[in-house]
């Protein structure tokens, strides 16, 4: 077993170009135990449920006797409150011994079974433009892509920002690679200097290797209405 006490011991700049991989694939193995009682805001503000590592005797990393949950009941408990996880398993309470796995990196674990890396083929587009005599394939997107439970857990807080009816639609050109579009007329035709920062909020909500975009309604099918029951 990969010794994660160490890995996570290694100071940031002597760690190697692959320490996230390795970390990513040995924290489902773990047994999880509790650091907090209650989720709190993390480091980049987002909310995160604190954890440490149980060892395979049963104790934890600071000695105590712990009873562990799995990564798969933890995710799970997660995905359905709209919370990410924050690995500490040194219980330094700060961000260079730890490391913080988004919800969207949650909803990913138990779509798929893994804890998948940031995607630099799946960027965030400010702008999203379609070849004008290319046929475009439309429509919501589907539970297994994006289940009831977390698009009602981003509509939450895009109505926390005052948007009231987010509006979302998937589009190809290809049937094959598909972009999860917001409309920009239901988050209120922002200006495009807000583009950039809206999309990085909506983000941490998805599974990173989704492609995301803003465009306008105008010309397309009929958009859904994020977390709608009737989709």
């Amino acid at each position: 077993m990969v010794d994660l006490l160490e890995i996570f011991k290694t100071p940031i700049e002597l760690r190697p170009d692959h320490w996230e991989d390795v970390v990513l694939k040995a924290l489902p193995s773990r047994l999880y135990h509790l650091l907090d009682q209650t989720a709190a805001q993390g480091p980049d503000g987002w909310p995160y449920l604190r954890v440490g590592f149980v060892e395979s005797s049963g104790v934890s990393a600071s000695g105590s006797t712990q009873t562990g949950e799995s990564a798969t009941q933890l995710f799970e408990w997660l995905s359905a409150r709209g919370i990410g996880l924050w690995v500490d398993p040194l219980n330094s309470n700060t961000a260079d011994t730890s490391y913080l796995i988004t919800y969207g990196m949650v909803l990913n674990f138990c779509l798929n079974g893994e804890l998948k890396l940031k995607d630099s083929s799946a960027p965030l587009a400010e702008e999203f433009t379609l070849d004008g005599g290319a046929p475009i394939h439309c429509g919501p997107p589907s539970h297994e892509y994006l289940p009831k439970t977390a698009q009602k857990i981003l509509r939450a807080f895009l109505q926390d920002q005052g948007v009231l009816m987010p509006k979302i639609l998937m589009i190809s050109e290809n049937k094959k690679d598909y972009d999860l579009c917001f409309s920009l007329e239901s988050l209120g035709s922002p200006p495009k200097t807000e583009h950039q920062g809206i999309l990085e909020a909506i983000s941490w909500f998805l599974p990173t290797h989704y492609r995301l975009a803003l465009i306008s309604e105008q010309g397309l099918p009929r958009f859904f209405t994020l977390g709608d029951d009737a989709n």
